[in-house]
């Protein structure tokens, strides 16, 4: 557990406990659900180099060269 993790996951599992126990009335499983989802999804946004695992999802984009004229979509009529 990262230490500068602790106290964020420790809102977000109360947050999740209020909301998801107190107001919403739903189940422990649903509960624990909510909560490691919102702590996944924080620790992934906040963690050193989460653009390593980002990049992984996107391919590069292939550049083609294609010869064709311009033609604009809105034509001006002054």
């Amino acid at each position: 557990m990262p230490g500068d993790q602790a106290v964020p996951w420790m809102i977000i599992g109360g947050a999740s406990y209020y909301i998801g126990k107190q107001i919403l009335q739903l189940s422990w499983v649903w509960t624990i659900l909510i909560a490691a989802w919102g702590i996944g999804t924080f620790w992934l946004l906040t963690a050193k180099g989460y653009h390593v695992f980002f990049s992984r999802l996107l391919n590069a984009p292939i550049w083609t060269r294609a010869i064709t004229f311009y033609t604009p979509l809105l034509k001006n009529h002054d």
